[in-house]
């Protein structure tokens, strides 16, 4: 198991059936391709990915889930985290 079987794996066993991100050629959609109970949402841009995450663990009282590649992707998060 790696890294990021391993974090897929903790996001199913919360229950958290969407995540939303703009993926970046890593290997997370790898580990996703096996867990077909969990929905990635795609965005445009990654700011809306932690708007739409933040939105939706306040409907549904679950831990919200978003994703970037890395490097620009990753600064591109801090306008929704902030």
């Amino acid at each position: 198991m790696n890294a990021w079987q391993a974090i897929v794996e903790a996001i199913e066993k919360e229950k958290i059936g969407h995540i939303f991100g703009l993926p970046g050629g890593d290997l997370f959609f790898d580990a996703l391709y096996d867990h077909p109970k969990i929905k990635p949402v795609l965005v445009r841009e990654e700011s809306s990915g932690v708007f739409m995450a933040m939105a939706h663990a306040r409907m549904t009282g679950k831990p919200g889930v978003c994703y970037a590649s890395s490097g620009p992707g990753v600064a591109n998060l801090i306008p929704g985290i902030m």
